[in-house]
């Protein structure tokens, strides 16, 4: 139980801010979480060492493979020049698996010097296992898929991603995680992921279960958003302000990373896991 209030006004002030603070991050679909360091930070931006010239080799892409299968091989991707209406930018048929952790396949999109409204990306998830080989870690974030542009500097690449976060042990409680960015400044070292932010709802995410998700970042609303089906019913929506993000950031050419690497914090690689039937657009 508090005593009396300090005399000082500088103490009850300080005082008064301390016993505010809650450390726990909101899970309605609207809340911030500032220790995105480890929800969508470094794990995803210049510590990738990509250049974005060079596409990933490591990809499989099967057509005709169902999903949940271990294996896959390549198929081609259809890329197609934006035009009035809202072609495709780019698909892919078939599924990417994510076989062993760090596997990551790159979909690149967007034609140079073309801007656009807005990007909207759709693509079917197959749940699969959840890390059980790290469950020694106090939260994962099976981190499923990133969305980069092609800045010369590196911190300004990673614009946002998907990823599903369990708590182990049971019971799970499973949470959507939309990550974005805040800003694209520049910081001190060590405060990189001041930067980043997420976007969250809890969800009860399954395993063995394929999900449809839908993402858009739109220039001219400032907003990105979220919304996941499960056999064509609502699932998961999730969606935040991004006031940073315009127009003149879409022109530079962008890509997807399917699948994502491990970090040492609790961002882990989505190992037997899907990504299948890709579809890009920009308005």
């Amino acid at each position: 139980m508090l005593g009396a209030m300090p005399r000082s006004p500088l103490l009850a002030l300080v005082l008064a801010m301390l016993v505010g603070c809650d450390d726990a991050a909101p899970d309605d679909a609207g809340a911030l979480d500032a220790s995105a360091a480890t929800d969508a930070g470094a794990a995803m931006d210049a510590g990738v060492a990509m250049d974005a010239a060079t596409p990933e080799t490591d990809a499989s892409v099967d057509a005709s493979t169902p999903p949940l299968d271990a294996g896959a091989d390549d198929a081609g991707l259809d890329a197609g020049a934006p035009d009035a209406g809202s072609a495709p930018l780019v698909t892919t048929t078939g599924c990417f698996t994510v076989v062993a952790a760090g596997d990551k396949m790159r979909v690149d999109f967007g034609e140079v010097g073309t801007a656009y409204s807005a990007i909207d990306i759709e693509v079917d998830l197959v749940v699969g296992a959840w890390r059980e080989d790290v469950f020694d870690r106090p939260t994962l974030n099976h981190n499923t898929f990133g969305v980069y542009r092609n800045a010369p500097v590196s911190r300004e690449r990673y614009l946002g991603g998907l990823g599903v976060q369990i708590s182990p042990p049971a019971p799970l409680r499973p949470t959507t995680l939309f990550f974005g960015r805040v800003d694209l400044d520049p910081r001190p070292a060590g405060m990189g992921y001041m930067g980043y932010t997420t976007f969250r709802e809890t969800a009860a995410w399954a395993n063995d279960t394929r999900y449809h998700v839908a993402m858009t970042f739109d220039a001219a609303a400032h907003r990105q958003v979220l919304d996941v089906t499960r056999a064509g019913m609502p699932f998961s929506h999730v969606e935040g302000d991004i006031a940073y993000f315009d127009s003149s950031l879409t022109d530079d050419g962008w890509y997807l990373e399917l699948g994502s690497d491990e970090t040492d914090g609790r961002d882990v690689s989505p190992v037997g896991w899907q990504l299948c039937d890709l579809v890009v657009r920009g308005r």
